[in-house]
C-alpha cells in the first residue's frame, strides 16, 4: 500500500487542471442514444493553502488513488483540511458541503439539490446517473460491449491491474484477444473474483490506449476514517435515494449499480464527458489564434470542419489551419473548411493537406488576405503566386483581395475561373483575359478594383454579376462583338452601366438592356438564354413598349424576364411576343410572369402552335398563333431590277417575284434558283436577292455567228448577210 501512495504523492506534487484531452479514448453507451467517454482517473482535488484554494483534476493513472493518507484523513471543515494534500474521497456534493470536502455526519449538510463535481473541472464534465450505470454495466450488448477472448457482449470484468483490485470496463465496439491480459475470465459476473482477470501495468497501457476503463477499489471515509481499501469500491451516481441517501455503484463480493448509500460517506468519483456529436462545435487554439470547429463524422473516422475563427484576428496574422485538433480525449482530423468562412485581417491562410473537399469561397470574408499557402502534397489545391488554383490548375478558385493580379500572373492551364474568384481584390487595375479562359462562374470580379478588360473569343458567355459592382470598370473590350449571352446582372452597378446615356444600349441580362423608349424590342439572333428581367430597367421603355421579338436561337428564358421588382407595376401597351423558335424554350421556373394590362398574343413559327400550347410553362399567359411572318425576310434589291413577295395561302408560304428592268433580263436568285417566280416555305429569317444582266443586243447576237460565210440572218424585221465575218445590211453597206 505504501508503494501506491508515494506514487500517487508525486503526482499530486505536479498536478494543474486538466483538459478536455485527459479522457480514455474509448466511448460508452450510457443509454440507446447517449454515448460518454471516461476521464483518465478519478476526481482529485488538492490544496496547498489548508482548504483556501483547491485545484481540481484527475489521477495519473486510472489505478491511483490517495486512500488512507493526506488529505484524505485530514478534512476538519467545510472544504478545509488541517494538513495540505489531495482528497479523491467526497461525500454526496450539495450546496452545503462544497462538493463533499466535508467530515461531518450532519445528515443535514448532505441534503438538498446535488451540485455536480463536473462543473470544477469545465464544461460538459458530470457525473453518471445511477441509471447511466445500470446501462453500462448491465444493459450494453452487440456494438455498444466489446468481444473479449472471442466471447461477445463483454461489458466487464472484475479484475487486477498492476495489483490494484478493481473494475475493467471495456468500451463500445472493442475487440481484445485473451493474450493482451495475464488472466482474462468470468465476464459479465457480479459474483467473480478480482483474480480471475489480471494484467500488468504494461499490458494495462495498452488495453487503456484501445478505451479500456479502471475502477480500482479506493475505499471509503466515514468521519475522516478511511475504510474496506482495496476490498470493496464505490463511486457515487448523481442520482438521489432518499433525503439522507444517493445512489452509488458497488463492487465487492458481488456487484451492484444502483446500491443505495449514506451522503456522507466518502466515495470515490469518475466524471464523465459525453461524446460530441454529429454538428457539434467547439473551440480550439491554432498557435496564437482560437478557432471553431464543427464534428462532422465519428465513424469511421473522427472529422471536423473549421467553421471561423473563436475571436478577432489580429491584423496580419498568419492563420494556419491545422490538420488535426484535440477534444475530449480524441484526435479529429480537420477534413473541411466551412463555405464562406469568415478569416478578417488574415494575412495569410494555410491550408492542410488532410482536406477532403474544396470550399466554396464565395463572399468569405478574406479581405485582408496576401497569398494562400498550402503544401505540394495537397489533394485538393496548388497555388501559385500565393493565388488559389486547383490541382491541376484547370480553375482558379480565389485571388487574395490584396494580390496585384495582372494578366501575366494566369496560368496556362486555366480555363475557367470560379465564383468571386476576384471578390473584392482592391489591387488590380487593367485586365486582358487570356484565350484559355472558356467559362466562368457567378460573380467572378464581383467588386474588385478592376478599371478595364479585354473579353476574348473563347469566352462567348459573360456569367451572372461577372463584373456586379465593379465601381472603376470604364472599359469593356470584346474580342469577339458577336458574345453569345451576357448573364443577369453582369455590369450591375459598374462604371460602364451608371455612366450611360438614356439612348445607350449594353447587351445585358442575357439580352439587351434598352434605356430608350421603343415600342418593339427585337432580342439579337445570337442570343441562346434570357435570364432575369431586361426591360423593366428602364421605366420609360416600359411605357411604350408593344412588341417583343425573341430570336430562332433562344433556348432558355427565366420565367420573370418581362417581370418588374414591383408586382403592381405593369406594361400598359404590351400586346404581343413573337418568338422564332422552332423548338420551345425551356423555362427557369414554374410558368412565364407577365406583368401586362393587356392580353398577350404569342405569335410561334407554322406547326409550331400545338407544340408550344402543350408546353404549359411556356405558352399558359398567352393566345397561341401560328403565323409564318415570325421571321423575317429581307430582300436585297440589286441594279438590273426589283424584286418583291407576297403571302401565299399556305402559312409560311411567300411568293417571290423578279422584275427586270428595260433593257435588263433575269439571271437567277442569290441560291442559285432560276425561276424568276417562285414559291418558298419560310422556316428561319431569310434574305434574298437576284442577279440581272444587260439584255444582248441585234449586233451582240450577229457577232454569236460570226464564224458563218454568205448566211442571210432576219433580226427584228430586217435582212442581214454575214460574209468573211462582216455584216452587211440589205442594201450591201457595212454595218458597223
Amino acid at each position: 500500500m505504501k508503494k501506491v501512495i508515494l506514487s500517487l504523492l508525486c503526482a499530486v506534487s505536479s498536478m494543474t487542471i486538466y483538459a478536455l484531452n485527459d479522457i480514455v479514448p474509448g466511448f460508452f453507451s450510457v443509454a440507446d442514444d447517449k454515448t460518454v467517454a471516461f476521464a483518465q482517473g478519478n476526481l482529485q482535488a488538492t490544496t496547498a493553502d489548508l482548504g483556501e484554494n483547491w485545484t481540481w483534476g484527475f489521477a495519473e493513472h486510472q489505478y491511483d488513488y490517495v486512500g488512507a493518507a493526506v488529505a484524505n484523513t485530514s478534512i476538519s471543515g467545510n472544504g478545509k483540511v488541517g494538513e495540505n494534500g489531495t482528497v479523491d474521497l467526497f461525500g454526496w456534493s450539495t450546496v452545503a458541503n462544497y462538493f463533499g470536502i466535508h467530515y461531518s455526519d450532519n445528515l443535514s449538510l448532505y441534503s438538498g439539490d446535488f451540485v455536480d463535481w463536473g462543473k470544477q473541472i469545465g464544461d460538459g464534465w458530470r457525473t453518471l446517473t445511477k441509471d447511466e450505470w445500470v446501462y453500462v454495466f448491465n444493459t450494453r450488448t452487440g456494438a455498444k460491449a466489446s468481444t473479449v477472448a472471442e466471447t461477445a457482449n463483454a461489458r466487464y470484468a472484475k479484475a487486477t491491474v498492476n495489483s490494484i483490485k478493481g473494475v475493467i470496463l471495456f468500451p463500445d465496439g472493442g475487440t481484445f484477444a485473451a493474450s493482451e491480459f495475464t488472466t482474462v475470465a468470468s465476464l459479465n459476473k457480479t459474483s467473480a473474483a478480482f483474480t480471475t482477470t489480471t494484467c500488468t501495468a504494461d499490458q494495462w497501457t495498452a488495453l487503456e490506449a484501445k478505451g479500456c476503463v479502471f475502477l480500482p477499489i479506493a475505499g471509503y471515509r466515514l468521519n475522516g476514517v478511511i475504510y474496506i481499501v482495496n476490498a470493496e469500491g464505490f463511486y457515487w451516481s448523481s442520482t438521489p435515494y432518499t433525503d439522507i441517501e444517493a445512489y452509488e455503484l458497488f463492487f465487492g463480493s458481488g456487484l451492484n449499480p444502483q446500491a443505495p448509500g449514506t451522503r456522507e460517506t466518502g466515495n470515490p468519483v469518475r466524471l464523465v464527458h459525453e461524446q460530441p456529436k454529429v454538428g457539434e462545435t467547439f473551440k480550439a487554439a491554432s498557435g496564437d489564434d482560437i478557432l471553431q470547429y464543427e464534428v462532422t463524422a465519428l465513424t469511421p473516422n473522427m472529422t471536423v470542419r473549421v467553421t471561423e475563427t473563436g475571436h478577432i484576428l489580429k491584423e496580419g496574422t498568419d492563420l494556419v489551419i491545422p490538420a488535426t485538433v484535440k477534444y475530449i480525449g480524441q484526435t479529429f482530423t480537420v477534413t473541411e473548411v466551412a463555405d464562406r468562412p469568415k478569416f478578417g485581417n488574415a494575412k495569410t491562410l494555410s491550408l492542410p493537406s488532410t482536406m477532403t473537399k474544396k470550399v466554396s469561397w464565395w463572399t468569405a470574408d478574406l479581405t485582408s488576405l496576401e497569398a494562400f499557402i498550402v503544401a505540394e502534397d495537397h489533394p485538393i489545391y496548388t497555388v501559385v503566386g500565393g493565388v488559389l488554383y486547383s490541382k491541376d490548375k484547370v480553375t482558379l478558385y480565389r485571388c487574395p483581395a490584396k494580390k496585384a493580379f495582372t494578366s501575366a500572373d494566369f496560368q496556362p492551364e486555366t480555363k475557367y475561373l470560379a465564383g468571386r474568384a476576384f471578390y473584392e481584390n482592391t489591387a488590380m487595375t487593367d485586365l486582358v483575359l487570356p484565350n484559355t479562359i472558356v467559362n466562368t462562374e457567378i460573380s467572378t470580379f464581383y467588386g474588385a478594383s478592376i478599371t478595364s478588360v479585354f473579353i476574348p473569343a473563347t469566352l462567348p458567355h459573360l456569367s451572372n454579376g461577372m463584373f456586379e459592382g465593379c465601381a472603376q470598370l470604364a472599359s469593356v473590350t470584346f474580342e469577339n462583338s458577336a458574345v453569345m449571352d451576357i448573364a443577369w446582372d453582369a455590369f450591375n452597378n459598374s462604371k460602364i452601366i451608371n455612366d450611360q446615356t438614356d439612348d445607350f444600349k449594353v447587351i445585358d441580362s442575357v439580352a439587351v438592356k434598352y434605356m430608350g423608349t421603343a415600342e418593339t424590342v427585337v432580342i439579337p439572333d445570337s442570343i441562346v438564354n434570357i435570364v432575369y428581367a431586361f426591360i423593366s430597367y428602364s421605366k420609360a421603355a416600359s411605357k411604350t413598349l408593344k412588341t417583343v421579338i425573341l430570336p430562332a436561337s433562344l433556348k432558355t428564358v427565366y420565367y420573370q424576364f418581362l417581370s418588374f421588382n414591383s408586382a403592381s407595376e405593369k406594361y400598359p401597351l404590351l400586346e404581343k411576343i413573337i418568338c422564332k423558335a422552332q423548338d420551345v424554350p425551356h423555362v427557369i421556373g414554374t410558368k412565364l410572369e407577365l406583368n401586362s394590362e393587356k392580353d398577350i398574343t404569342l405569335v410561334v413559327p407554322c406547326g409550331k402552335g400545338e407544340t408550344y400550347t402543350a408546353a404549359t410553362a411556356f405558352a399558359d399567359p398567352f393566345t397561341v398563333v401560328e403565323e409564318g411572318f415570325v421571321y423575317d425576310v429581307t430582300l436585297k434589291q440589286t441594279e438590273g431590277g426589283t424584286i418583291a413577295y407576297t403571302k401565299t395561302e399556305e402559312c409560311n408560304g411567300i411568293q417571290l417575284t423578279a422584275t427586270p428592268d428595260e433593257g435588263y433580263e433575269f439571271v437567277k436568285w442569290n441560291d442559285d434558283n432560276t425561276d424568276a417566280t417562285r414559291t418558298v416555305a419560310v422556316n428561319s429569317d431569310i434574305e434574298f436577292s437576284a442577279t440581272f444582266q444587260v439584255k444582248p443586243s441585234a449586233i451582240d447576237h450577229i457577232n454569236q455567228q460570226s464564224q458563218i460565210t454568205n448566211h442571210k440572218l432576219m433580226i427584228d424585221g430586217q435582212l442581214f448577210i454575214l460574209r468573211d465575218g462582216v455584216i452587211y445590211n440589205a442594201q450591201g453597206a457595212r454595218v458597223e
